[in-house]
């Protein structure tokens, strides 16, 4: 009996004692969640219709690969693209030439250069001279939509911007601009070959050249480091090229 008693007396200090001392857990807050992608997984935005984005794809896939995340690519209109992107729909945005980050403030740049993009001019008027921008001031003018650098060249000119490459040429082939500045890649690529763009002629075939960019939104800028790292060291191996359009 005395044995019983004991026991029940213990079992009351035992349940006494963990009711009364308070059941805590360790507090957690979204600062002290870190900004990772998804289940390993970046999301990028980019128009890949446009030709040599099309191709620069690949160098996406390799570079998130070598530090070991997937990629999903979403292909978008140029400008879209930026809009989504700086509002952290995505978690990268392709490539982009520099000062983009002026305009989208969320979007960082990864310092290293991916490649080169050259603008040239085409007219299908051959007394069009574009050396300058005060030459452009006297013209109407058309480039794809979302550019930022041509929109910045362009700011207060007569400017029709169009949703692709295709359209940008069939405006200068409908006598809608007077010029139109293209990636030397894209007008290869929508105008080798076609009959119907035979009377369009560059009249300045390296009117401009910007250095490109990859840009990931600011809460992966963790990333930003690895990602510098392994473009640079990825490029000096030749696993990835320095690509020129």
């Amino acid at each position: 009996m005395d044995r019983v008693l004991f026991y029940r007396g213990v079992k009351r200090l035992f349940i006494i004692f963990f009711l009364g001392v308070p059941f805590c857990l360790p507090s957690a807050s979204f600062s002290q969640v870190p900004n990772t992608p998804e289940a390993g997984k970046i999301k990028i935005c980019g128009n890949f219709n446009i030709g040599f984005l099309s191709t620069l794809a690949p160098t996406l896939v390799t570079i998130y690969k070598h530090i070991g995340y997937q990629v999903e690519l979403t292909s978008q209109p140029s400008l879209r693209c930026l809009k989504l992107t700086n509002e952290g729909l995505f978690d990268a945005e392709a490539f982009r030439t520099h000062k983009v980050e002026d305009i989208y403030p969320n979007l960082i740049k990864v310092p290293a250069p991916i490649g080169k993009i050259t603008f040239a001019a085409y007219a299908l008027d051959k007394s069009v001279k574009v050396e300058n921008p005060d030459d452009l001031k006297k013209l109407r003018i058309g480039f794809v939509r979302g550019i930022q650098t041509l929109q910045s060249h362009t700011e207060g000119m007569n400017v029709t911007p169009a949703n692709d490459p295709k359209q940008l040429v069939t405006l200068l082939t409908h006598h809608r601009v007077d010029v139109i500045l293209m990636a030397l890649s894209n007008a290869r690529i929508v105008m080798s070959g076609n009959p119907e763009y035979q009377n369009i002629m560059s009249v300045n075939n390296q009117y401009l050249e910007y250095q490109m960019y990859h840009y990931v939104h600011k809460r992966h800028s963790d990333l930003i480091p690895l990602l510098n790292q392994t473009i640079l060291e990825l490029q000096g191996n030749g696993t990835i090229t320095f690509h020129e359009y």
